[in-house]
């Protein structure tokens, strides 16, 4: 079990108030006996407020995306990679008819 930290927060919150109005809301229990059905809603994007006597004490919410910053982060090493190397001195065109012959570049 992964325990939300503050920068996590902090980015639910947002989430949160920014879909305050697509934010179900279920008292506690009814949460408690439908669990499994509301952490399937979850899992595919859903926010689920979860109250008590009319209070909201707790938010259901999809675990930040990680993998969407390590792909970005990828594409950001592979641009900075790229503009690094030296040019080759040939266009796409002239590589790709090499490449047609057989020969390397």
């Amino acid at each position: 079990m992964r325990v939300a930290q503050l920068s996590d927060r902090d980015t639910i919150s947002g989430q949160i108030d920014r879909l305050e109005m697509d934010v179900r809301q279920v008292a506690a229990t009814e949460a408690k006996a439908r669990l499994a059905e509301l952490l399937r809603e979850v899992e595919y994007g859903e926010i689920v407020a979860i109250t008590r006597h009319g209070r909201t004490v707790a938010h259901l919410t999809p675990p930040p995306d990680h993998e969407r910053e390590t792909r970005q982060a990828a594409v950001a090493r592979f641009r900075a990679w790229r503009e690094r190397r030296r040019p080759v001195g040939m266009t796409t065109d002239e590589i790709l008819d090499l490449v047609r012959e057989g020969r390397r570049f």
